[in-house]
Order: C-alpha cells, then structure tokens, then sequence
C-alpha cells in the first residue's frame, strides 16, 4: 500500500511537470524578412529612393531572385499616394522605387508599407516618415504656437481695419490708406487661409481663418472702393 501511493504522488508529479510545460509553436521552414532604410525625414517636393533588402527569415540568407516586392505609400489623411512593384535587384541586392517628388507636396507624417513574395513565402514592413519643409527635424510644436499667434494677429488686424473703415466711411473721408489697411489685413487673412490648406490643416485655426475669408470680404473690399468713390464726390461738392 505505502509503494502504491509513492507511485501515485510521484505520477501526479510528473503529470504536473508535463502539463505545465506549454506546446511550442513549429516554427515556419520559409519566410521572408524585410528590411529598409527610409529616411525619418523627407523634405517636401522632393524626389525620393525608396529601397528593400530581402533576407530569408531562417538562416539570414540574402534573396535576390525570383521575389516581387511591392511599395505602398499613404498620406496624411490615409490615402493611397503611390503603388509601385520591383522584381529585379539593383546595386545586388536593393529592390527600388524612385518616387517623384510631387507625392510629398503636403507636410506631415505617411505610412508607408513594403510587402514582398516569391512562390512559397511572403513577408512585409510597416513604416512612417515625415515630409518637412526642410528635409530635417522640425520644432513642430513652436510652428503650431506661431501659427496660432499669427492667425489670431491677422483676426484682430481684420477687425482694426473693419473699425478703420466704417469711421472713414460714416465720414466720407475714404483714402487710398483706408483702402491699403483693409486689402491688406483681408489678403494676409487669405493667404494664412492657403497656407493652412495646403502645408499644417490646424482644423480650429482654418474654420477660424475661414469665417474671416467669408465676413470681412464685402467690408474689406467691396465697402473701401464704394467708400473712396462717394468721398470723391463730396470733396468735389465741397471744393
């Protein structure tokens, strides 16, 4: 009896080492590994040389033949901005794709993905980079405090000529310096408007920058000119 259950608690034993012990994974005999060098920065409008290297996952070994690799670029906003395919090595070993400049015209961070396969293995990278005015490391977080100051400037400089003019105007006193003021406060306003469109869309800064475009443009352009014609004609009379 005493044998029997040392046998016993000595196959619990053992069933609990076994049982602890998790099944391992087989691991895959092919695969493809990926790798690249794309820069954290690329300067804006500017033409660049995406490239690949192929390894087998396994042993490390370079793949050079019989592999497609594909590029996949995306936007800031996500979408597809350039699909390219390579399937013959240059400089022995690099899979690449030249990519024209004018898919970099917008600055902010992209996505991009490398996927490549032969007749039994595949395998991708997955990667991002940002587009910068200056192909280097920019202090975003200063620009933003800038532009935001900036926009909030033009917005108060809409508002001064707006006064400007309406005194000017109830006076009949319009001037060739009345109308300046106000077209230049409405086109910095304007051109702020672009610059956000088109390079950092700060979505408060453009509603805010776009709410000036559509209310001061009769006050800051059509008014003045109306103004200056009835203040000529007063000085006319007056004369």
């Amino acid at each position: 009896m005493r044998k029997l259950l040392t046998l016993m608690i000595f196959s619990l034993f053992l069933f609990t080492l076994v049982s602890a012990a998790p099944p391992q994974a087989a691991q895959p005999e092919y695969g493809l590994d990926i790798r690249t060098g794309v820069a954290d920065n690329i300067k804006l409008n500017d033409d660049f040389d995406f490239h690949a290297h192929v390894f087998n996952s396994s042993n490390g070994v370079p793949i050079y033949t019989d592999v497609s690799c594909y590029l996949h670029i995306y936007n800031v906003s996500g979408k597809h901005l350039y699909e390219g395919v390579d399937n013959v090595v240059s400089h022995t070993y690099d899979y690449g794709w030249d990519v024209d400049g004018g898919n970099f015209s917008q600055v902010g961070q992209h996505e991009y993905i490398i996927q490549c396969n032969n007749s039994i293995s595949g395998g991708f990278y997955a990667g991002n980079f940002k587009v910068t005015e200056t192909g280097g490391v920019e202090e975003a977080g200063i620009v933003v405090v800038f532009l935001m100051i900036f926009g909030l400037v033009t917005l108060f400089f809409l508002l001064y000529t707006l006064l400007n003019t309406l005194g000017d105007f109830a006076k009949m006193e319009v001037d060739i310096k009345t109308i300046s003021w106000a077209m230049a406060a409405y086109f910095a306003n304007l051109a702020y408007y672009y610059y956000l469109t088109m390079f950092m869309p700060m979505e408060l800064m453009l509603e805010i920058s776009f709410m000036g475009m559509s209310a001061f443009g009769v006050t800051h352009i059509f008014l003045p000119l109306v103004g200056l014609i009835f203040s000529w004609i007063k000085n006319r009379e007056v004369s």
